[in-house]
């Protein structure tokens, strides 16, 4: 195009804009063509501009550990200007990448962010994205990042540096170089973007972060879609076993939380929880925190926890006068107790009696009215935590006070006030747990029956627990009964009763009897496979002691069966058969037990004691088995 006045001249190109200064012209003959010398483009000189200026937007994003729904860390983000076309930060650091000049973009971001990060006095780690280009380049000569850090102030031990995989790994023995050289200084490491990057897995495998961080794809509507659910799953079975830590990015719905929590991450970073802003937040909302850090309420009153008891009743500061709590427990004859808190921080408990019989004392308003709560309340009254079982918390309660068992007891959320319970409420649900656990109980092993199995099973589901449910039936029962009676039977049902008690481990597993001879077991022991084997093996030991000489030496009995023929058994086994529900498809008890008689019946098909553990964790659709069994 022709030149107008001025000294330069905008163009677009192909979509690419652009300027042109005016003596990059030369005109050729009359028509005055002209010939464009290189120039520099648009977003180039923009770009420039941020960089000579410095003038980019630091934002934080809070990331929350949803074990206690606490602030872990802040990752630090970096904008352009607000309605500057490099205000994205793809378009920022696209721009900056076709400049060759991501390196010195990459080092402006981690000064101008540590800065904010030491001026706002944020809590917990910093989060520091970085290309593997610059992580080498930064290990080279004890430059760049750390050089930044020690300006600032920031402890490495309080950085983690997030190496995005969205630009190639070329070269795994440089990289390796470089997150030893930071690793040596203190920095931790994570790995950004897992499942959506180059390297992949290999990446996790080669360097062993300290964090991965799960790409938000997998985390999108993951309560709808099981492969991600499974993806996620690997990804928190493999960082258990290898000691990283797991976030899951880009959290924007409550069913998401539910379903991660229940997966195993171990931290939360998305919309729902924190938006990045210049001025983060400290602590998600309080309907997150409650979804994050709280146990859903427990389906099974035979399991009921202290929260179940809690009142939410009315507290005092402990520098409030004592004369005005007196004045509250006169004007509201039902109130029996209040809680001293202090921003939710227990300090002490007042009961009305002892409050009344204290200012009952000739002058006891001249003495004690004007005093603080603080000189008179009971400094050090039972506080139990909301998930406590109510079999702990009356051991606790009644555990050296003798005569002088408290009326009331203090229930916290990991330290907090959540509210007041009565001793006398605790002891009637006790009474009626023990009354309901007898009528369930199986008479002959004492062991709980059908309705605390169901329970305690649907319970787990509800809290997304991950167990293995085993279904142990002895074979060939009835011809040994018919041999030796009732009463020998009885014995070794008791045998099974007793090994899988024994084997099983207090307050992680839980034993049953369905009936008969069928048992079972709800495993939530790490090697519950070696419990399981246990039993088998001093089952087969044991169970020969029940057998009379002949019997044990000939490897079984004779009977008779219907039409009055001779049939030879073998000795008595075990068949054990055992699943591992998946709680977001196995939605009741129902289901879960169809699953374990599935597994026990292919157990029974194997001669001998036998353990079949089944891969299918959910129901079967339309009549087709999911995945595959096996064989132990």
């Amino acid at each position: 195009p022709r030149l107008r006045h001025g000294a330069v001249e905008r163009f677009e190109h192909c979509g690419e804009q652009g300027f042109l200064a005016r003596d990059a012209i030369e005109p050729e003959g009359a028509l005055g063509i002209a010939t464009r010398m290189p120039a520099v483009t648009e977003s180039q000189r923009q770009l420039d501009e941020l960089l000579i200026q410095a003038n980019l937007v630091c934002v934080f994003q809070p990331i929350f550990s949803f074990r206690s729904g606490e602030l872990h860390a802040y990752e630090g983000l970096i904008r352009g200007p607000l309605g500057h076309p490099l205000h994205s930060p793809l378009a920022l650091f696209d721009a900056a990448d076709r400049a060759g000049r991501l390196l010195e973009l990459e080092l402006l971001c981690v000064k101008l962010l540590c800065q904010a990060y030491q001026q706002q006095r944020l809590d917990g780690l910093l989060f520091l994205n970085a290309s593997p280009m610059s992580l080498q380049a930064a290990a080279c000569g004890d430059i760049g990042i750390l050089n930044v850090l020690r300006a600032t102030g920031i402890d490495p031990q309080r950085v983690v540096i997030e190496l995005s995989e969205r630009h190639p790994v070329e070269n795994f023995d440089d990289l390796r170089a470089a997150v030893r050289f930071f690793a040596e200084r203190g920095c931790k490491l994570a790995v950004d973007d897992l499942g959506a990057g180059y390297a992949g897995l290999r990446v996790w495998a080669e360097l062993q972060p300290d964090y991965v961080k799960i790409d938000r794809h997998f985390i999108e509507s993951i309560q709808q879609g099981p492969v991600k659910r499974e993806f996620v799953r690997s990804i928190c079975d493999i960082s258990q076993a290898t000691g990283c830590q797991v976030v899951a990015e880009g959290v924007e719905s409550e069913a998401e939380l539910d379903t991660l929590r229940g997966l195993g991450c171990h931290h939360v970073q998305g919309f729902l929880t924190g938006r990045p802003s210049q001025t983060p937040a400290t602590q998600p909302a309080v309907s997150v925190v409650a979804s994050m850090e709280r146990l859903p309420t427990p389906l099974v009153r035979a399991r009921e926890r202290a929260g179940a008891l809690s009142l939410n009743p009315q507290s005092v500061h402990p520098q409030q006068r004592a004369e005005q709590v007196i004045d509250q427990f006169q004007r509201d004859s039902g109130l029996l107790a209040v809680p001293v808190v202090d921003n939710l921080k227990v300090c002490g408990l007042l009961e009305r009696d002892s409050l009344l019989d204290l200012f009952s004392q000739r002058y006891g308003r001249e003495v004690y009215g004007r005093k603080p709560i603080a000189q008179i309340m009971n400094p050090r009254p039972l506080c139990v935590e909301e998930d406590q079982p109510l079999a702990e918390v009356s051991r606790r309660l009644t555990e050296g006070q003798g005569a002088n068992l408290s009326q009331h007891f203090v229930v916290t959320c990991r330290g907090d006030f959540v509210g007041l319970a009565r001793t006398q409420e605790l002891l009637a649900r006790i009474t009626e747990q023990q009354l309901r656990a007898a009528r369930y109980s199986n008479p002959l092993t004492l062991l709980p029956g059908n309705v605390p199995i169901y329970e305690h099973i649907d319970e787990l589901l509800a809290l997304g627990k991950s167990f293995r449910v085993a279904y142990y039936d002895l074979d060939h029962f009835k011809p040994f009964n018919d041999c030796y009676g009732y009463s020998r039977g009885d014995d070794v049902i008791r045998l099974l009763g007793e090994l899988l008690t024994a084997y099983g481990r207090p307050g992680k597993d839980f034993v049953g009897h369905v009936g008969g001879d069928d048992f079972v077991a709800v495993y939530q022991s790490e090697d519950w496979q070696d419990r399981v084997r246990g039993v088998l093996e001093d089952f087969d030991r044991k169970v020969l002691e029940h057998y009379d000489p002949g019997h044990r030496a000939a490897g079984g009995i004779e009977v008779h069966d219907r039409q009055g023929h001779a049939v030879s058994v073998g000795l008595l086994s075990l068949s054990v058969g055992v699943v591992h529900p998946d709680p977001l498809e196995c939605r009741s008890h129902h289901v879960v037990a169809a699953l374990a008689t599935d597994a026990k019946r292919e157990a029974k098909r194997c001669s001998g004691s036998a353990l079949f553990v089944s891969r299918r964790r959910r129901p079967m659709i339309n009549g087709v088995e999911e995945a595959a069994n096996k064989v132990a």
